[in-house]
């Protein structure tokens, strides 16, 4: 998160995307947590979908998902802003866990927080690789048989727009688990 205030657009039909050059070799282990600070323009709910995805010399790289699925990401996670409401009996800043006692619609203009749990993983990355966020407000791949994944589904979000706000006041952030790898691990990865 930016130390000064910044403010991003975005749409339910769209992607927005953040990228980290990762400065050293590391394993990124465990669950991960996404939050953001969003001000609703025009709809009362909207679902948004995170994906992390590792990008190595440009190029992505695919990891083995569900159903043989060959082209999955990291990770991902999804949550609906009109059941943005925490746990604090369950939650830790690590998981977001959410009460879905109640529907709270937002405002226009509204600004509130959301807390978007990721599924755990463990993942090496090397200096330089990228560590890609997605936000987006419909699942990461098409409901396909052959080029997608199937049979998983997931309702897209109602037509909505809005704006990510961060820095200042608005502490948005990803918070991930990691470790330094050795050298000589690192360098294994490098050769294979």
């Amino acid at each position: 998160s930016p130390a000064a205030p910044s403010e991003v657009a975005f749409s339910s039909r769209g992607i927005v995307r953040f990228r980290w050059s990762v400065p050293e070799d590391m394993d990124i282990i465990g669950p991960m947590a996404l939050r953001l600070w969003i001000k609703a323009l025009d709809a009362g709910d909207l679902v948004l979908f995170a994906g992390i995805r590792k990008f190595r010399a440009g190029a992505e790289v695919p990891f083995e998902g569900s159903y043989g699925f060959s082209a999955d990401i990291v990770s991902k996670g999804w949550q609906r802003a009109a059941h943005r409401e925490i746990d604090d009996r369950l939650a830790t800043p690590a998981q977001p866990v959410h009460t879905h006692a109640r529907a709270e619609p937002l405002a226009e203009g509204e600004i509130a927080r959301m807390d978007i749990e990721l599924r755990q993983h463990a993942t090496r990355f090397l200096k330089g690789d990228v560590l890609q966020l997605d936000l987006r407000g419909n699942w990461h791949f098409p409901r396909n048989p052959l080029f997608g994944q199937f049979p998983a589904f997931y309702a897209p979000s109602p037509r909505a727009s809005g704006v990510l706000l961060s820095g200042g006041e608005y502490d948005s952030h990803l918070l991930l688990g990691s470790r330094a790898i050795s050298a000589t691990t690192a360098q294994a990865a490098r050769q294979s």
